[in-house]
C-alpha cells in the first residue's frame, strides 16, 4: 500500500493567469482590512467625542458672555 501525497496541485502557472493573479492582488491591496475598519471606529468615536466637548465649551461660552 502507498501513500498518496497530501498536498494539493494549485492552478496551472500560466501567463494570463499570473497575470489575473496581479490584478486581484493590486485590487485587494486597496481594500481596508477589519484592524483598519476597527481604527475607524476608534478614530471617529474620538473625533466626535472632541467636537461634542468644543461646541459645549462654545456653548457656555456663549451663555458667560451674554449679559
Amino acid at each position: 500500500m502507498t501513500t498518496a501525497n497530501a498536498t494539493t496541485a494549485g492552478p496551472p502557472q500560466t501567463d494570463d493567469w499570473l497575470e489575473w493573479r496581479g490584478r486581484v492582488d493590486e485590487r485587494l491591496e486597496h481594500m481596508a482590512t477589519k484592524a483598519d475598519l476597527a481604527d475607524l471606529k476608534v478614530w471617529m468615536l474620538k473625533t466626535m467625542i472632541t467636537s461634542m466637548i468644543g461646541f459645549g465649551a462654545l456653548i457656555v461660552a456663549a451663555i458667560r458672555l451674554l449679559p
